[in-house]
């Protein structure tokens, strides 16, 4: 009895199935309570019927609604839903035309970033850089706010023009031995050259950050999904601290080997991250295994 119900549920010819499809009864049925109010007809509820509002949080798909007549991926018949017309939105939305100033014909793109720009006010900004790939390298697009070492409060402006050390820290001795390593680099660049400490342990010790100097982001602010852009693992035989060095001004990586730069090269480094260059050789990473 249960397996014949199930059957009869789901089969295409059964009630609710994909011949009558629930949802679409339901707007339906809405639809008409809006014209109808204890059996007589109301005048001003006329302008309900033909339009139906989106679902939360969505906008009408205009392929969808070209294809099969409808607003929403929901309501499409199941009858309609054929791997042939699947293939020929998939060609069309491939091979549709470019526009005048594509970067095909030699223009800048400025109509496709703007359509671009109007879809990112409509998404969250942790799964933004997965849909937009211009802006996937960017480390630094979640940050909200920076603390200062004298507690000023920040946001990414500051970081614009200049070099940005991601430092990924603990605890433990090992980062509080390279902290101070760093704080000497850093008082000789700090013109160009800021520190943005990320707490990775069980709190956030901002008090250790100012008494070296740096710059802090909180996770509140933006520091888990910073740890995330980064791609930031944590490997046995690649401890913390890490100092990931960055552009401030497009968030693009220049090197994941900041620590080895520093405590080998401290003098040439920053120049070296100033050409996009890791600033240390390949043998220089026996020399900080035992930090």
């Amino acid at each position: 009895m249960r397996v014949s119900s199930l059957l009869r549920r789901t089969s295409r010819r059964g009630p609710g199935g994909w011949t009558t499809p629930t949802l679409q009864q339901l707007v339906q049925t809405n639809t008409h309570s809006y014209t109808q109010t204890d059996g007589q007809t109301n005048p001003q509820a006329h302008r309900h019927t033909n339009t139906r509002t989106p679902p939360l949080g969505a906008a009408p798909s205009s392929e969808v609604k070209r294809a099969f007549g409808v607003d929403d991926f929901s309501m499409i018949d199941r009858q309609q839903m054929t791997l042939t017309k699947l293939f020929h939105m998939t060609m069309d939305a491939t091979f549709k035309p470019k526009d005048p100033d594509s970067r095909v014909y030699g223009g800048d793109g400025s109509t496709q970033k703007a359509a671009l720009r109007e879809e990112l006010k409509t998404m969250d900004s942790r799964i933004t850089p997965f849909a937009h790939e211009e802006i996937l390298n960017d480390y630094l697009k979640n940050i909200t706010e920076i603390s200062g070492p004298s507690g000023q409060h920040c946001d990414r402006e500051l970081l614009r023009g200049r070099l940005v050390g991601l430092l990924f820290f603990t605890e433990s001795e090992r980062s509080l031995v390279f902290m101070r390593k760093l704080q000497k680099l850093h008082q000789q660049h700090r013109q160009d050259f800021v520190v943005v400490a990320i707490s990775m342990g069980g709190k956030e010790m901002i008090d250790i950050t100012r008494q070296h100097g740096f710059f802090h982001c909180t996770h509140r602010n933006g520091a888990t999904w910073l740890a995330r852009d980064a791609g930031l693992m944590i490997r046995p035989l690649t401890p913390l601290p890490r100092l990931i060095v960055v552009d401030g001004t497009t968030g693009e990586e220049i090197t994941r080997s900041g620590l080895t730069a520093v405590i080998t090269h401290p003098d040439t480094c920053f120049t070296a991250w100033r050409r996009g260059d890791p600033g240390h050789d390949w043998w220089d990473y026996i020399k900080t295994f035992y930090l």
